[in-house]
This record gives C-alpha cells, sequence and structure tokens, in this order.
C-alpha cells in the first residue's frame, strides 16, 4: 500500500509535466530563473509548511497551513533606497509560531575589514501576530548574525541564541558574541563572548550552554570545552585549515559531537562524553563526507546524509530508517532528497528529480502511504526537456581513476556530439546526476555537457582531495582534458568541437583551458574566475591575515609557498593571456565578495593588450553565487549566445 501510492502518484505528476518534443527547446529563461519554490521547511508539528516562493511581484515568504495560506511576507532591502528585495538564503522554525528566515547582503566594511563582505542577517515571523523583525534592528551597537546556535523556551517564552558583533566607533569588536533573544519582545541579551578567537556553542532546548571552543587563527590550535567555561576539555588539536567544529549533541543526553581535522588522514566525527577524560567515538567511517542529522525536539544525534557525489542518508532509528527506504523506492530511477521532516518523522518533503523531472516537490504522509506533488523547481522545463544524466569514469594520464557526470542533449543520438566542458567550483565540491539548470540549458540546446570530478575533488576520499593540492593548472587542469579525451575515444563526442565554461573555480578551469593549455577548446566562458593567483591570495590576505586558514589552504592548493610566489604566474590566465587560443567570454558580479571583480577585468585588459578576442559582462549587483534572478538569465543568456556562436550545435 505504502509504496504503490508512492509509484501512482510519481507517475501523474511526471506525466502531467511531459511535453512533445517537436515543440522545441524551452527559452534559456526557463532554466535561468531562480527556482520557482524552494527552501522548504515543515514546522515541528509537520501542519504547517514554509518556503519561498517566485511570483509576479518577486520571491516571497509563505507558509500554508493544512493547505490553505496562512502568512504571505515580501521582504525588502530596507537600506538600499530602491526597495530591492533581500537574498534570501534559508527558512527555519524556532517553533510551531515563529519562521526565522535567513537572508544576506553586501556591505562594504571599508580598508580595515579588506572592504566587501556578504553579511548575514535574520528575519523573525511571528505567525500569532503576523508581525516581525529583524535580529538587532533597533541596536546600532550590534552588526550582523553570524551564527545561529538553536532554540528554547523558558517562563513561556520563546528564545533564539544567536551570534553577533558589537560596534564601537565604527569598529567591530570582539571574535564572537553569544545573544539569547526573546522572539516576541525582540529583547537581546548577551550570554557568552570572546574578545581573541572565534567561538562556537552548543544549546540544549532549555538555554543551557552545553560545550563551547576556540579556534586561534594564528596557531591553528583547536579546544573544545564541557560546559560554558573554559573546563572540562573534552578535546583539541591543530590543524593548517580551518574545520574544527562542534557539529551538536550526540546521539545520547550527556554526549557531544564533533568533527576533527585528522592530519593528513583528513576529517572525522567524533561522539564524546561532555565531563571530558576522553571515551570518543568516531561514528560515520563508511559514510563519504558526512552531514549529522539531529532531532527536532531533543536535539539528539539521529542520523546523517552523505555529501559525496553518491549523496544518500543513514538513520540509526530502524524506524526512520525504513521509512527513509521505503520513500527511496517509491521513486525507482529518480533521485530522492529529503528537505525536511516532522518532529515525529510522520511527515516529510522530499524532492526528487533525474531523468524526465527538473525537479518535484512531494510531503509525505508516512500513516496514509500517500505522496502528494505541490511544487516545481523549474516548472517550464517540461520532460522532454531534461537531457539524461549519467556517471561516467575514465582514467587520468597518471592512472588515477576519475568520475564525471554526463548530460546528453534530448533526442538526438550520444554520437559524436559538440560538447561544453564544465568543471565545478571550489575546488572542494563534487557534482552529482541530480538535475542541473546550467548544464540542462546547454544539454537543450543540442550540446553534451561534461562535469568532471577532477582530482581534488570531495567526497572521493582524502587522499583523492588531497591530490589536487598544488595541482592547480597542472593536474587538476589535464584530468579536465583527458576526461574530454576519453569521451571522444568512445565516440560520444566530437573533440572539434568543445567549449568549456565554469563558475568561480571552475572559471579558472576554463581560462585555464585556452592559456596554461592549447589547442582543446573553440572557446571559453568564465563566471566570477580566478585569473591572477597572487592578486586572488594577497586579496585574501588583506580580508583576514596572512596568518590564517584561509590563506593556508589557498596557499596549499594553489602550490604557492608564499603569497608572492612566482611560480603562481606560470599557471596565472592573465599573465599568459598572450597564449590564449580562443575566443573568451567574461561574466562577473560587482557585488562578489568571494572573487573580487578586479579579476575579471585584469583579465579583460590583458587579453585586450595583447589583441585576442574578449568579451566582459559586469553583473548590476550581484554577488558571487547568482542570487538574482534578472542577473542569472542575462548571464545564462550570454554564455549560450557565446557558445553558440562560436562551438554551434548543429
Amino acid at each position: 500500500m505504502f509504496q504503490r501510492f508512492f509509484i501512482a502518484a510519481a507517475a501523474a505528476a511526471l506525466a502531467s509535466t511531459a511535453t512533445a518534443a517537436d515543440k522545441g527547446p524551452p527559452p534559456i529563461e526557463a532554466y535561468g530563473r531562480l527556482p520557482q519554490s524552494e527552501a522548504f521547511e515543515l514546522s515541528p508539528s509537520g501542519n504547517r509548511l514554509a518556503f519561498v516562493a517566485q511570483t509576479a511581484e518577486g520571491r516571497a515568504i509563505y507558509v500554508m497551513e493544512d493547505g490553505k495560506l496562512a502568512l504571505r511576507v515580501k521582504l525588502l532591502d530596507k537600506n538600499d533606497g530602491k526597495g530591492a528585495e533581500s537574498k534570501i538564503r534559508g527558512v527555519g522554525w524556532a517553533d510551531e509560531d515563529h519562521v526565522l528566515v535567513e537572508t544576506s547582503k553586501t556591505y562594504n566594511l571599508g580598508l580595515e575589514y579588506g572592504f566587501k563582505h556578504e553579511i548575514s542577517q535574520i528575519f523573525v515571523m511571528n505567525l500569532k501576530t503576523h508581525k516581525g523583525f529583524y535580529l538587532f534592528e533597533h541596536d546600532a551597537k550590534k552588526f550582523g548574525v553570524f551564527g545561529n546556535y538553536g532554540y528554547a523556551s523558558k517562563n513561556g517564552h520563546p528564545y533564539g541564541y544567536f551570534e553577533s558583533q558589537s560596534v564601537e566607533d565604527g569598529r567591530l569588536t570582539g571574535a564572537g558574541e553569544l545573544y539569547k533573544v526573546d522572539l516576541d519582545t525582540e529583547q537581546s541579551e548577551r550570554v557568552a563572548f570572546d574578545t581573541v578567537n572565534p567561538k562556537e556553542w552548543i544549546i540544549d532546548r532549555t538555554g543551557a550552554i552545553l560545550a563551547n571552543s576556540d579556534y586561534d587563527t594564528k596557531s591553528g590550535e583547536w579546544r573544545l570545552y564541557g560546559g560554558a567555561h573554559q573546563s572540562p576539555l573534552i578535546a583539541e588539536g591543530k590543524t593548517a585549515f580551518e574545520g574544527d567544529a562542534i557539529e551538536g549533541q550526540g546521539r545520547t543526553v550527556g554526549t557531544v559531537l564533533y568533527l576533527r581535522q585528522d592530519g593528513d588522514n583528513g576529517s572525522d566525527i567524533y561522539e564524546a562524553p561532555l565531563t571530558g577524560g576522553g571515551g570518543k567515538t568516531k561514528l560515520f567511517e563508511n559514510l563519504e563526507a558526512a552531514s549529522p542529522v539531529f532531532a527536532r525536539d531533543t536535539g539528539l544525534l539521529i542520523g546523517a546524509h552523505s555529501g559525496g557525489p553518491h549523496p544518500d542518508m543513514m538513520f540509526f532509528d530502524p524506524h526512520r530508517e525504513a521509512v527513509w527506504k521505503g520513500t527511496k523506492k517509491a521513486f525507482p530511477g529518480l533521485n530522492v532528497t529529503l528537505l525536511s521532516y516532522s518532529t515525529d518523522f510522520n511527515t516529510l518533503v522530499v524532492e526528487t528529480d533525474g531523468d524526465g523531472d527538473a525537479g518535484t516537490y512531494w510531503t509525505v504522509n508516512i500513516a496514509t502511504g500517500k505522496a502528494n506533488p505541490f511544487g516545481y523547481a523549474y516548472p517550464d522545463v517540461d520532460a522532454a526537456a531534461v537531457g539524461l544524466r549519467k556517471y561516467v569514469q575514465y582514467k587520468a594520464a597518471d592512472g588515477l581513476e576519475i568520475e564525471g557526470v554526463l548530460t546528453l542533449p534530448p533526442g538526438r543520438e550520444a554520437k559524436n556530439l559538440p560538447v561544453v566542458v564544465f568543471p565545478h567550483g571550489g575546488p572542494r565540491s563534487n557534482d552529482d546526476v541530480g538535475f542541473d539548470w546550467w548544464a540542462g540549458a546547454f544539454a537543450s540546446r543540442g550540446y553534451a555537457v561534461f562535469q568532471p570530478n577532477f582530482r581534488g575533488s570531495t567526497g572521493y576520499g582524502v587522499e583523492f582531495e588531497q591530490a589536487g593540492y598544488g595541482q592547480w593548472g597542472r593536474k587538476m587542469q589535464t584530468d579536465v582534458s583527458d576526461g574530454l579525451a576519453a569521451l571522444a575515444s568512445q565516440g560520444v563526442i566530437d573533440p572539434k568541437r568543445a567549449c568549456i565554461m565554469g563558475a568561480s573555480y571552475g572559471g579558472y578551469v576554463a581560462l585555464a583551458g585556452v592559456t596554461v593549455q592549447q589547442g582543446l577548446y573553440r572557446c571559453a566562458v568564465s563566471v566570477a574566475g580566478v585569473s591572477d593567483l597572487r592578486a586572488m591570495l594577497a586579496d585574501q590576505a588583506e580580508k583576514v591575515e596572512v596568518q590564517s586558514p584561509e590563506v593556508r589552504y589557498w596557499k596549499t592548493a594553489m602550490g604557492a609557498k608564499t603569497i608572492t610566489d612566482p611560480a603562481l604566474t606560470e599557471i596565472s590566465p592573465a599573465k599568459l593571456a598572450k597564449r590564449a587560443d580562443a575566443p573568451i567570454l567574461l561574466i562577473h558580479g560587482k557585488d562578489d565578495t568571494t572573487v573580487p571583480i578586479e579579476q575579471s577585468r585584469e583579465m579583460e585588459r590583458d587579453l585586450k593588450a595583447a589583441g585576442k578576442p574578449v568579451e566582459f559582462v559586469e553583473l548590476d549587483g550581484e554577488d558571487h553565487h547568482l542570487s538574482r534572478e534578472t542577473t542569472r538569465i542575462a548571464m545564462l543568456k550570454a554564455a549560450v549566445a557565446f557558445v553558440e556562436k562560436y562551438n554551434p550545435p548543429n
């Protein structure tokens, strides 16, 4: 009964989205628009659902109760003077009556703080009063929200615990301050702080501080303590890169879960008693890049999901595990992602995508065994326009086994196809076979899209990730072209009809593909890509400190001995502009705080000085993540038009 209802509902929903292939591909806007709905979160009871939806008036937060609209709020940036929409990053519940919306904005903090930074804020929506407020909005002495540490109910009042920073004489002070905020009255109280090192805390449902940690960014030393003070010591260590962190409570009351960077052995998750004294237990050894899942009522650990290229979940409790396995089986051939769950795990929200499905949202009622589709990520991308995505394996030149994702154009034989090579960003990231709006847009135009998980990607073990250290422009680069050659040898793609495109680190790979490398691609598209590695390192050092985990990581990843290492010139596309052997399109957001737009401006200057063909699209008001719909569409239109010009699909 349980599975039969699921399959019937799935078949009906997906059939309703199917459109005849002879209608032609959907417009580029169908892929470039922000998802029509996203960020779904059930209330603890499962009776209410909060989410973000795109309407004719823009993005808004919706709260549905028993299938009916209970509240709708459109968040606007009050400080830009233009009525622009706030950038919504996530939605959550403090309790049954309070929805919290995470937003962010680009701030220019001046020379002392490395100029632009993307700062988070939280908007609190009260479903009883239908009123809301931004945290600390009436307190000029506090700035931003740098962490959300949970919720508690005390004396009938709902409280949230958030990290912020104090402002004195226009300067930020302290490394981290924890505030208790009454979610009804807006009143706040500082309950913990540190004036030197970054801090993290664990708060239980009564508001008690169960554990805290501090990290010395210069020395790399990290310590975890039980309670609110520096005793007892639970764990300590030293790591070059930031990564040690408190994850939450363990499986039982009186335990803590934490992540430790274990030297050359990568990161591991441990459970230990809050009283200290050793006795730690390693968890999730067989789950790649595990991310813990916690019970909504107690905050105790109940399972984990994998962040690898083959995502999955596991639960300790047999009932939850059975529910999850049954849910996956109900959608054969599709990827199933758990988005939210009620406290009792009897109501779930899941997303499916895959062959013929560009993203469908479902509510799952475990008691009735029914799943109901209620929304679509890309409703204008019909089933016939979703190209098949599959994993492909190949060997790099040095014999390293590598996996990638290949998207095939709908309605075309997988033979001698034009191809767009699309390396991911990060580079600590990976691609999987879930629907990709960018790859989907190109596939709908007749291209195969190849996304290699080159060495340095996550999800394949620590050795594979660390094999990428020092390999920017070197083996990480040839891993990409080795995959292209493997597909060509199989007859799937035509190597003479290839372009390369990417964003962030992927943008660097695209630029390096026609400068560090040559003779491979007809064109290159770089979105917010790095072009000058020495300048990028200098920018990172300016924003933080030379002796910081961020700078230490980038030096190791790039293979630099110092931030001014002249060896970086040999793998910097801007410094090799004279070698560019294909037209280049540069696209960059003016509000990018991750890779500064100067990286693309320098690349444009150097290419023009060398007499090389280049186009540059600057996106007003856009950040590193393509958060605005209008600019995201503009980016995708420009990229598709450029590739079609220099590498026609037919």
